[in-house]
């Protein structure tokens, strides 16, 4: 589906244009059809920033040197090349209890990142005596429905959504609280967003420090001359923090370069393959592609395959999915991966539904992300994996919170 364009101005996926999304300090509406749409234009001069970041540095103003701010994007890079620091993982509590509880794995789509990351939190649960079940989630609205109601059914102590978006299962998560079930949400915001009434704690991820990665990532390789295409996925909650950030960075950093956009919904992410073809052809000076999330970065390179793109164009994204950092060398389609452990939030995950789940006081915590390039994704592993490269052990300060 084609959608219109203005100079001057970037759709969302052809929704909206962003001078309007930045002025309501938004950047993308909730698309729960599966559907495919694409739009262009070129980055909008809003002068929107964000603190503790590459955009807060830049001046809003349209005569900023375009060197200056390929400057700053590089230097905002080279922040997360190295090992990220420790991230608190929250208080200590009575692992011990913790035997026979039995907890609710909701991943948003049970797949590469969230597969590990439900995965890691199961066997996790199994070293204190706890159960954990893990759904497996297509991607569908029907999925967490039925998802919530077993764990009801299975008289659940806690559920765990993951990257789900909970509005969408209002009815369902009160049944559940109204069991005497707790519900934990994880991935759920971004850095520092504040956790939403009503949720017993959670994990959350850097999502638009994820977006300006991307795009600084992107402004710092081509010196300041992008053409890229934006591949999105509306449909997850966590989408509208990506783009923020990734618009931030472009408005401050590269406010001439060019963005063009395709969507498609969880359900339909193959659809990447042949949609990314087909924007290439019609945007051939296009030199990068952003997959917003790794999951669906396959499907891309394959499209950039099919449109014979694969010399021409080069991509970086966000999950840190081993099979993605694997394709990272000189010379190739993939650049730059940012990560974050998906072992440590596994980890992060179930500590807390324990917690909750034996009486403790629920927290939140935070993922701290990594750039991964040519230049150290050697220490990713051979092959990459998701717990190499985030530092020495991830295990030891979650059982030092569980006392064993």
């Amino acid at each position: 589906m084609r959608l219109r364009s203005e100079a001057g101005l970037t759709g969302v996926t052809g929704k909206r244009p962003l001078a309007a999304l930045a002025a309501a300090g938004l950047c993308a509406g909730m698309v729960l059809s599966a559907c495919s749409s694409s739009s262009s234009g070129t980055v909008a001069k809003t002068g929107s920033s964000a603190s503790a970041s590459s955009s807060a540095a830049a001046s809003s103003s349209s005569s900023a040197s375009p060197s200056a701010g390929v400057q700053r994007a590089a230097a905002f890079v080279g922040q997360y090349l190295g090992v990220p620091s420790e991230p608190s993982v929250g208080s200590a509590f009575n692992a011990k209890a913790a035997a026979g509880k039995l907890i609710y794995l909701i991943p948003i789509q049970l797949a590469g990142f969230n597969k590990t990351i439900v995965d890691t939190a199961q066997a996790a649960a199994q070293q204190l005596g706890a159960k954990a079940v893990i759904w497996p989630s297509t991607g569908k609205l029907s999925d967490y429905q039925q998802g919530v109601e077993a764990a009801i059914n299975a008289g659940a102590n806690v559920i765990c959504l993951e990257g789900v978006d909970p509005q969408l299962i209002a009815p369902q998560l009160a049944a559940a609280r109204a069991k005497g079930i707790k519900i934990t949400l994880d991935i759920f915001g971004d850095g520092s967003s504040s956790l939403p009434a009503g949720f017993s704690g959670g994990v959350n991820m850097p999502f638009s420090l994820g977006g300006e990665l991307e795009a600084d990532y992107a402004i710092m390789a081509t010196k300041g001359h992008v053409d890229a295409l934006v591949l999105t996925s509306d449909d997850i909650p966590q989408t509208p923090d990506v783009l923020k950030g990734l618009h931030q960075a472009f408005q401050a950093n590269c406010p001439t370069c060019t963005l063009h956009y395709v969507n498609e919904t969880v359900p339909t992410w193959p659809n990447f393959g042949s949609a990314t073809a087909a924007a290439l052809r019609e945007h051939p000076n296009v030199n990068y592609v952003i997959p917003l999330y790794d999951n669906y970065a396959q499907f891309a390179l394959s499209g950039i395959s099919l449109a014979g793109a694969s010399q021409k164009v080069h991509m970086d994204t966000l999950n840190g999915t081993p099979s993605v950092l694997s394709e990272i060398k000189p010379g190739a389609v993939v650049q730059m991966d940012i990560g974050v452990s998906a072992v440590w939030l596994g980890y992060a995950e179930i500590t807390n539904a324990l917690r909750v789940a034996t009486g403790g006081q629920p927290t939140v915590v935070a993922g701290v992300p990594r750039v991964f390039t040519t230049a150290n994704v050697a220490q990713a592993g051979s092959p990459p994996s998701f717990a190499t490269g985030y530092g020495a052990n991830i295990e030891a300060p979650f059982k030092k919170v569980w006392g064993i």
